[in-house]
């Protein structure tokens, strides 16, 4: 720019010399004195190819500046992340739109305004610890915390802060970085869900190894038990007292080898004779058997469809989670009545719809709950209620084996199982199982 302006100046010099060389020629008559008319026409037009050249360069330069200017506004404005200028005590001095569009706001809005405004009141206090950090310590500070949008969502952000100015005694201004960390969150959450999931398979299948182990040798003991009883039958006449005696043992160590079949059961390892079988059909057969089991002062009501529902099963298994179930519930609600609820219908699943259970098939399934209105169950313990002789009851009373027992069932006939319920709210169980063909 100095350049160009000395040679302006020297130009106009020029030009003012030879006017002042043509106006003395004009009016007085009397030629100018000219050393060498023809250098100075030289001379100015030099200096005017100077001035063109210098104006394209100058056009060039601006050229350049916009370049520079729509560069800028891409890498900063149009940025995947919101940039942001704060001072020390949180308030934006200036943003970029992308910030602006994460937060569904106009940029305008968001200048001499408070960051904290847009965080979630719950994770303010992350943030000022944030702005704490970076004023004591004046290094590249990062949080994560949920800011929220104009329309009342939130969406999960990193910031990312780093002090502009290290003047002694002088705060801030910082430069923050917001990353929308959303989908992320989302996949730890699905990741921690997996490895839950994989957590309870892993404990179930434990569990059946342990229990099918006990299972068999406790089957070889009750073997030599019975066995030995029966010959001291066959020798001993009934009229004898040693004979009700030994009929006892016999009793209990059959009670005792249905125990064992139990065990087996949820440890997958006794063959189950599965055949088609209409579901409303068992439940009505269950609800009479329930009836007679569970006192009067518990409701029992079922709910089936007019229409068939075929699974494949083994009826006497299948009744006997339906008996479990129901008993169960009676026994919550042993002091306080209540009311049970066995519902049946159809739906249609995608692949891993039903919680815990992503390996489940796509497919129409048998859909059964089981309901209560009793008093519930606590979250914490709610994880554990399919594992053996997990029990809430007090020792001695019967419980234990039951809800094991029907995961096992359930999960021997390529279904699934839940349960749903807080406490004073009752508890749901669904029971899925694949739909066949008539």
């Amino acid at each position: 720019m100095n350049q160009k302006t000395n040679a302006q100046e020297k130009f106009h010099q020029l030009r003012k010399q030879a006017e002042t060389m043509m106006a003395s020629k004009t009016f007085s008559g009397t030629p100018p004195v000219v050393d060498d008319p023809l250098k100075l026409i030289h001379e100015l037009q030099t200096f005017q190819i100077e001035l063109e050249l210098q104006n394209e360069e100058l056009k060039r330069s601006q050229q350049e500046v916009m370049k520079t200017q729509i560069k800028y506004t891409q890498l900063y404005d149009f940025a995947p992340v919101g940039y942001l200028t704060i001072e020390f005590n949180g308030v934006i001095r200036n943003a970029n739109l992308t910030l602006a569009d994460m937060l569904a706001i106009e940029r305008s809005s968001l200048i001499d305004q408070a960051l904290s405004v847009h965080i979630v009141s719950e994770d303010q206090d992350i943030f000022y610890q944030h702005l704490g950090r970076l004023a004591d310590e004046k290094t590249k500070q990062v949080c994560e915390l949920r800011m929220k949008k104009t329309d009342a969502t939130f969406f999960y952000a990193q910031l990312e802060s780093t002090v502009l100015s290290n003047q002694i005694g002088k705060p801030g201004p910082y430069r923050t970085v917001i990353i929308d960390i959303s989908e992320r969150k989302q996949m730890e959450k699905e990741q921690e869900h997996i490895q839950k999931q994989l957590f309870q398979a892993h404990k179930m299948t434990a569990m059946a190894t342990m229990a099918g182990g006990v299972a068999h040798d406790f089957n070889n003991i009750l073997f030599i038990i019975l066995g030995n009883v029966e010959f001291l039958m066959e020798d001993i006449p009934e009229w004898e007292p040693s004979y009700s005696k030994l009929g006892t043992i016999k009793t209990a160590a059959l009670r005792a080898a249905g125990i064992v079949k139990m065990l087996l059961n949820f440890s997958f390892m006794t063959d189950q004779e599965q055949k088609p079988m209409d579901v409303a059909v068992e439940i009505n057969e269950a609800f009479k058997l329930l009836r007679s089991l569970i006192p009067s002062t518990i409701n029992i009501r079922t709910i089936v469809p007019d229409t068939e529902v075929m699974i494949l099963a083994d009826i006497i298994q299948f009744g006997r989670i339906l008996i479990n179930l129901g008993t169960n519930a009676a026994q919550a609600m042993e002091e306080t009545g209540g009311s049970v609820e066995i519902k049946l219908e159809t739906q249609f699943l995608e692949q891993g719809a039903v919680e815990h259970y992503p390996a489940l098939k796509a497919g129409t399934y048998a859909k059964i709950s089981v309901c209560d209105n009793g008093p519930g169950i606590d979250p914490e313990i709610m994880s554990r209620i399919f594992d053996p002789y997990f029990t809430t009851r007090e020792f001695g009373t019967r419980a234990g084996l039951g809800l094991a027992v029907v995961h096992g069932i359930v999960k021997n006939h390529n279904g699934a199982v839940t349960a749903t319920g807080e406490p004073g709210q009752g508890v749901c169980f669904t029971l899925f199982f694949p739909v066949i063909d008539q």
